[in-house]
């Protein structure tokens, strides 16, 4: 699912809304977001409709961080390798003890970096675009 996902949403969509000039915070929000109400689609798959909330939020932040990696390295395969990673930690049976504690703290490292790397990039990217020549300032 990740390599789909990533191709779709920092592949396909991400080098679309680069269009017109739209500055890259821009970009950064509407894919995030996008990213993660994608996720509602689970609940025709049956998972409880508060869950499926939750999802979308997590999808969204992890969106983010998706995001950075192809922003800082510039290359799908990165984000491709990150989402897959995220995925079987999700996907695989419930951990119990010291490693559910542990992966609720990555989830919320997660979280928080992607918190974190909003803001910063909101507020430094807010008046640069990304075209297919080069970087500019608007």
């Amino acid at each position: 699912m990740g390599f789909a996902e990533e191709t779709l949403f920092r592949g396909i969509i991400l080098r679309s809304l680069r269009t017109n000039l739209r500055p890259e915070a821009w970009v950064l929000l509407i894919s995030s977001v996008w990213f993660g109400f994608f996720h509602l689609t689970n609940i025709v798959n049956g998972s409880p409709a508060a869950g499926v909330v939750t999802q979308c939020v997590q999808a969204s932040a992890a969106g983010v961080v998706l995001y950075t990696f192809r922003r800082i390295r510039g290359l799908l395969v990165v984000g491709m390798i990150a989402h897959g990673l995220w995925d079987m930690s999700v996907f695989l049976p419930a951990p119990t003890g010291t490693l559910a504690v542990a992966n609720l703290a990555v989830q919320v490292l997660v979280f928080l970096s992607a918190l974190v790397a909003a803001i910063v990039m909101i507020r430094r990217d807010r008046r640069i675009t990304v075209t297919s020549s080069d970087v500019q300032t608007l």
